[in-house]
Protein backbone atom coordinates (compact mmCIF):
# COMPACT_ATOMS: atom_id res chain seq x y z
CA UNK A 1 0.00 0.00 0.00
CA UNK A 2 1.36 3.44 -0.95
CA UNK A 3 2.22 5.81 1.87
CA UNK A 4 0.30 9.12 1.99
CA UNK A 5 2.30 12.30 1.81
CA UNK A 6 1.51 15.28 4.04
CA UNK A 7 -0.34 16.94 1.16
CA UNK A 8 -2.59 13.94 0.41
CA UNK A 9 -5.32 14.63 3.00
CA UNK A 10 -5.57 18.24 1.81
CA UNK A 11 -5.80 17.11 -1.82
CA UNK A 12 -8.48 14.58 -0.95
CA UNK A 13 -10.43 17.27 0.92
CA UNK A 14 -10.37 19.44 -2.21
CA UNK A 15 -11.07 16.68 -4.74
CA UNK A 16 -14.06 15.05 -3.00
CA UNK A 17 -16.45 18.00 -3.58
CA UNK A 18 -15.33 18.16 -7.21
CA UNK A 19 -16.21 14.50 -7.68
CA UNK A 20 -19.64 15.06 -6.09
CA UNK A 21 -20.64 17.82 -8.51
CA UNK A 22 -24.03 17.05 -10.03
CA UNK A 23 -24.17 15.99 -13.64
CA UNK A 24 -24.60 19.07 -15.77
CA UNK A 25 -23.13 21.46 -13.20
CA UNK A 26 -19.66 20.83 -14.55
CA UNK A 27 -18.59 19.02 -17.66
CA UNK A 28 -16.32 16.00 -17.41
CA UNK A 29 -13.49 18.05 -18.89
CA UNK A 30 -13.86 20.74 -16.21
CA UNK A 31 -13.86 18.08 -13.49
CA UNK A 32 -10.75 16.42 -14.89
CA UNK A 33 -8.99 19.79 -15.23
CA UNK A 34 -9.81 20.74 -11.65
CA UNK A 35 -8.59 17.38 -10.34
CA UNK A 36 -5.37 17.61 -12.35
CA UNK A 37 -4.70 21.08 -10.95
CA UNK A 38 -5.17 19.78 -7.43
CA UNK A 39 -2.98 16.73 -8.01
CA UNK A 40 -0.23 18.83 -9.61
CA UNK A 41 -0.16 21.04 -6.55
CA UNK A 42 -1.32 24.18 -8.35
CA UNK A 43 -4.52 24.37 -6.35
CA UNK A 44 -3.54 22.37 -3.29
CA UNK A 45 -2.12 24.00 -0.23
CA UNK A 46 0.68 22.50 1.76
CA UNK A 47 3.85 22.34 -0.25
CA UNK A 48 4.20 26.10 -0.54
CA UNK A 49 2.89 27.15 2.88
CA UNK A 50 4.83 27.78 6.07
CA UNK A 51 3.34 28.47 9.48
CA UNK A 52 4.47 31.60 11.27
CA UNK A 53 6.52 29.60 13.84
CA UNK A 54 8.23 27.62 11.03
CA UNK A 55 9.06 30.83 9.20
CA UNK A 56 10.43 32.45 12.37
CA UNK A 57 12.75 29.49 12.99
CA UNK A 58 14.06 29.67 9.42
CA UNK A 59 14.49 33.47 9.53
CA UNK A 60 16.44 33.17 12.77
CA UNK A 61 18.58 30.40 11.26
CA UNK A 62 19.33 32.61 8.26
CA UNK A 63 17.80 30.19 5.75
CA UNK A 64 14.74 32.27 4.81
CA UNK A 65 14.01 35.89 3.93
CA UNK A 66 10.58 37.00 5.20
CA UNK A 67 8.89 39.67 3.09
CA UNK A 68 6.01 41.65 4.62
CA UNK A 69 3.92 42.70 1.61
CA UNK A 70 1.35 44.81 3.51
CA UNK A 71 0.94 48.55 3.09
CA UNK A 72 3.10 51.16 4.88
CA UNK A 73 0.03 52.13 6.93
CA UNK A 74 -0.31 48.56 8.19
CA UNK A 75 3.39 48.47 9.08
CA UNK A 76 2.94 51.67 11.12
CA UNK A 77 -0.08 50.20 12.94
CA UNK A 78 1.39 46.83 13.89
CA UNK A 79 5.09 46.94 13.14
CA UNK A 80 6.92 44.30 11.14
CA UNK A 81 7.27 40.62 12.00
CA UNK A 82 10.61 39.76 13.59
CA UNK A 83 13.31 39.70 10.91
CA UNK A 84 11.00 40.74 8.06
CA UNK A 85 11.84 42.99 5.14
CA UNK A 86 9.14 45.55 4.27
CA UNK A 87 8.31 45.47 0.54
CA UNK A 88 4.71 46.44 -0.17
CA UNK A 89 2.71 44.68 -2.86
CA UNK A 90 1.02 48.08 -3.34
CA UNK A 91 3.89 49.45 -5.42
CA UNK A 92 2.91 52.32 -7.75
CA UNK A 93 4.41 50.30 -10.64
CA UNK A 94 2.32 47.25 -9.73
CA UNK A 95 3.74 43.76 -10.10
CA UNK A 96 6.87 44.89 -11.92
CA UNK A 97 7.77 47.42 -9.24
CA UNK A 98 7.18 44.91 -6.45
CA UNK A 99 9.23 42.16 -8.12
CA UNK A 100 12.05 44.61 -8.89
CA UNK A 101 12.24 45.71 -5.24
CA UNK A 102 12.26 42.11 -4.02
CA UNK A 103 15.00 41.32 -6.54
CA UNK A 104 17.19 44.02 -5.00
CA UNK A 105 16.86 42.31 -1.61
CA UNK A 106 16.54 38.59 -2.34
CA UNK A 107 18.33 36.55 -5.01
CA UNK A 108 16.11 34.30 -7.12
CA UNK A 109 17.79 31.20 -5.67
CA UNK A 110 17.31 32.14 -2.00
CA UNK A 111 14.36 30.84 0.00
CA UNK A 112 11.74 33.51 0.72
CA UNK A 113 8.33 33.70 2.36
CA UNK A 114 5.64 36.33 2.02
CA UNK A 115 3.26 37.51 4.73
CA UNK A 116 0.35 39.98 4.82
CA UNK A 117 -2.62 40.42 7.14
CA UNK A 118 -4.64 37.32 6.16
CA UNK A 119 -2.65 35.41 3.51
CA UNK A 120 -4.42 36.64 0.39
CA UNK A 121 -2.01 39.34 -0.77
CA UNK A 122 0.97 37.24 0.30
CA UNK A 123 -0.24 34.39 -1.95
CA UNK A 124 -0.55 36.85 -4.84
CA UNK A 125 2.96 38.15 -4.14
CA UNK A 126 4.25 34.57 -3.99
CA UNK A 127 2.71 33.88 -7.39
CA UNK A 128 4.28 37.02 -8.87
CA UNK A 129 7.71 36.06 -7.55
CA UNK A 130 7.48 32.52 -8.90
CA UNK A 131 6.47 33.96 -12.27
CA UNK A 132 9.55 36.19 -12.17
CA UNK A 133 11.88 33.23 -11.69
CA UNK A 134 12.23 32.97 -7.92
CA UNK A 135 12.64 29.29 -7.04
CA UNK A 136 11.51 28.71 -3.45
CA UNK A 137 8.82 31.11 -2.27
CA UNK A 138 6.41 30.23 0.53
CA UNK A 139 3.25 31.84 1.86
CA UNK A 140 2.51 32.42 5.54
CA UNK A 141 -1.17 31.59 5.08
CA UNK A 142 -2.40 32.63 8.55
CA UNK A 143 -0.91 36.09 8.04
CA UNK A 144 -0.40 38.66 10.74
CA UNK A 145 -3.94 38.19 12.03
CA UNK A 146 -3.44 34.47 12.63
CA UNK A 147 -6.38 33.24 10.56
Amino acid sequence: MARMTDAEPERARIIQPILRLKRGSASGLVRVTMILLVMSGSAAAGHHVLTAPEALRQVEAGTLVLIDVRSPGEWRETGLPHGAVAISIHDPRGRDGFVEKVGRTVSTGHRAATICATGIRSERARSWLLGAGFQAVFNIREGMLGR
